[in-house]
């Protein structure tokens, strides 16, 4: 029994440098300005991969854009609340689709007009 609980502990051990390192590696979270919401796409990405940045305002899509590298930008809508939600997606080149990183954000004086 001893030497199991000596053998656990060596292989948890080992797991947590990886799983900081990963960690460590994680995107960045979208941004949300009164003007834009931003995501920057990681310089390291595998070829095909196809990343989208989807804004929310009370669970409708009010701004979505896509591409592989550089940064993501969708206009920021006037609401009555400027309350939204913004998500940033993967797309693997076999189509899976992974949800990477999020945040919600107030942002008075959304759109820099009046509310639509």
């Amino acid at each position: 029994m001893k030497r199991f609980l000596v053998g656990t502990a060596i292989v948890v051990a080992g797991a947590v440098p990886f799983a900081s390192s990963a960690w460590a590696s994680s995107p960045a979270r979208p941004t949300i300005t009164p003007t834009v919401a931003t995501f920057t796409i990681p310089n390291r990405t595998s070829a095909g991969t196809v990343w989208t940045l989807n804004l929310w305002a009370h669970g409708t899509l009010v701004g979505t854009t896509s591409g592989t590298s550089g940064t993501l930008v969708v206009n920021v809508p006037a609401t009555s609340d400027c309350k939204f939600q913004a998500d940033a997606l993967k797309t693997t080149r076999s189509g899976q689709k992974t949800f990477v990183a999020g945040s919600g954000a107030v942002v008075p004086g959304c759109g820099g007009g009046v509310p639509g």
